[in-house]
C-alpha cells in the first residue's frame, strides 16, 4: 500500500495522473522536440544550435498540444454536463407521462390490481351503464377486462361490444376502453 503511494507522482501537490491532457502533452513535446533536433543535427551537425531549436519545438509543441487539448477536453465536458441536464429533464417528462397514464384510471385502480372490484369502478361505467353490464353477467371489472382481452385489445370492437350489451355512447365505450388499457399497460 505505501508502495503504491511512493509510485504516484505530484506537480504542485496535484497527482499527474489526474491532470487531463498532461501526459500527451509532455510525450508529444518530447518525441517532436527530439526529432526536431536530431534532423537539424543531422543536417547541420552544429550541436549548440540544434539542441536549442529541439528545446524550443518541444516547449512550442507542449504549449500548443496542451492548449489545444484543454480547450476540447473543457468542451467536451460542457456538453457532457449539457447532456446530463437535458437527460434529466427528460427523464422528469417521462416520469410525468407516466403519471397522466392514470387519468382514465378510477381511483381504486390506480394503485392496486382490479380484484374483485365492481364493474361500476370502471371509468365511463356509472351506474345504469353498470346495472346494465350486471344483468347481462358483466358485474365485476375483471369480467369485463376478460372481454377486453377476449376482443384483443381492439377499441373498435370493443367500442362495438359495449354499444351492443349495455347501449354505452361512444365517449362512454372510449373512457373504458382507455381505462382498461392503460389498466393492462401497468398491471400486466
Amino acid at each position: 500500500m505505501e508502495n503504491d503511494r511512493s509510485k504516484i507522482k505530484s506537480l504542485w501537490g496535484r497527482n499527474i495522473s489526474e491532470i487531463p491532457c498532461f501526459r500527451n502533452s509532455y510525450l508529444y513535446g518530447i518525441s517532436t522536440g527530439i526529432a526536431a533536433g536530431l534532423i537539424y543535427f543531422m543536417c547541420t551537425s552544429k550541436i549548440r544550435i540544434s539542441s536549442h531549436i529541439a528545446v524550443t519545438v518541444f516547449a512550442a509543441t507542449t504549449l500548443s498540444y496542451w492548449t489545444y487539448c484543454r480547450h476540447k477536453w473543457e468542451t467536451d465536458e460542457n456538453t457532457v454536463a449539457l447532456m446530463k441536464e437535458l437527460l434529466k429533464d427528460r427523464i422528469a417528462k417521462e416520469a410525468e407521462s407516466a403519471l397522466s397514464v392514470f387519468t382514465f384510471l378510477a381511483p381504486s385502480l390506480k394503485e392496486e390490481p382490479m380484484g374483485e372490484k365492481p364493474v361500476t369502478e370502471l371509468a365511463g361505467v356509472g351506474e345504469v351503464l353498470g346495472k346494465r353490464l350486471e344483468s347481462q353477467g358483466f358485474d365485476k371489472a375483471y369480467v369485463v377486462l376478460g372481454q377486453y382481452l377476449v376482443l384483443k385489445k381492439n377499441k373498435e370492437l370493443f367500442q362495438d361490444w359495449m354499444k351492443d350489451t349495455c347501449q354505452a355512447n361512444s365517449k362512454q365505450s372510449s373512457d373504458c376502453f382507455q381505462c382498461l388499457s392503460d389498466w393492462c399497460d401497468e398491471f400486466l
